[in-house]
């Protein structure tokens, strides 16, 4: 049963007040707009190409304008990748990519990875070679781009990430890429 409070004029009184605050995700920049650079030097060992060999910290800085706990922040990691891994970046020579990893795990290009508030994701690249196959001396250069996302969080379904984390009940509904 609905029952209706009615003033003297016979319309309903107010008896409801609906508030909030639109928010939009702050602009942020990964390394602050410029490109990063990975020397791996000029003794790579054709023979020592593991995947484990050469591991180089890629430094960065991440920066956004305001408090980011109210949103969803994560990285995307595109490039070129090699056949025979999606975490590695083709380089400009035959069977040799460069492995991304993430606080240790692989960084697969075109998947969203979920970064943790207060937390700056170590990245890592690593040469890799394509299995049984037998390098050439010579430079090599690959290139990749890294972008950052920030969502605004609306509760409504389950969005699975590439490092475990799941988001139950989650929606994304603003979008900002830089």
């Amino acid at each position: 049963m609905l029952s209706v409070i009615c003033g003297p004029s016979g319309h309903a009184a107010d008896n409801l007040i609906l508030k909030g605050t639109l928010l939009e995700p702050p602009p942020c920049e990964f390394n602050m707009g410029e490109t990063s650079q990975v020397n791996f030097g000029d003794r790579v060992g054709v023979r020592k190409v593991d995947g484990k060999n050469y591991k180089q910290r890629v430094n960065y800085k991440f920066v956004c304008d305001a408090d980011l706990k109210p949103f969803l922040v994560t990285l995307l990691l595109t490039g070129e990748t090699t056949s025979y891994d999606n975490a590695a970046i083709q380089s400009d020579r035959d069977n040799l990519g460069i492995r991304m990893l993430i606080d240790g795990q692989p960084f697969t290009a075109n998947m969203q990875v979920v970064m943790v508030h207060g937390h700056l994701p170590v990245i890592e690249a690593v040469p890799v070679k394509k299995p049984g196959s037998t390098l050439t001396a010579g430079a090599f250069s690959a290139a990749a781009t890294i972008r950052v996302n920030t969502y605004d969080l609306l509760p409504t379904q389950e969005v699975p990430f590439t490092n475990g984390l799941s988001l139950r009940h989650r929606r994304f509904s603003i979008n900002r890429a830089l």
